[in-house]
């Protein structure tokens, strides 16, 4: 958001488009940010986001029709990097929701 008052003096024209992403918990906070620029309707426009493996659905909040395919958890759940136990320590630090965003 800090880029849109700056548009000049980074050379951005958003007569072609604006773009907002991040790689992993960059891509959350991306998404989150796109949200927020979304619902303040700020200008320029969001034309697109890029958001490369996010964590972007709860599994608490899936709906149901798509639990069978949410798979990666437990197939990962033994990783060495990024397990469930880092997951669990992840998630502990971050507000939750009390409710789904339906969008």
């Amino acid at each position: 958001m800090q880029t849109s008052s700056h548009l000049k003096e980074l050379g951005i024209n958003p007569q072609l488009g604006y773009i907002i992403g991040g790689v992993s918990a960059g891509a959350n906070l991306a998404a989150v940010a796109a949200h927020l620029y979304l619902s303040e309707k700020r200008f320029p426009l969001l034309t697109g986001q890029y958001l490369c493996i996010p964590t972007t659905c709860d599994p608490e909040a899936l709906p149901a029709q798509y639990k069978d395919a949410y798979i990666s958890r437990e197939q990962n759940k033994h990783a060495l990097i990024l397990n469930q136990k880092s997951i669990d320590m992840f998630e502990s630090t971050s507000i939750k929701s009390n409710h789904a965003i339906s969008h």
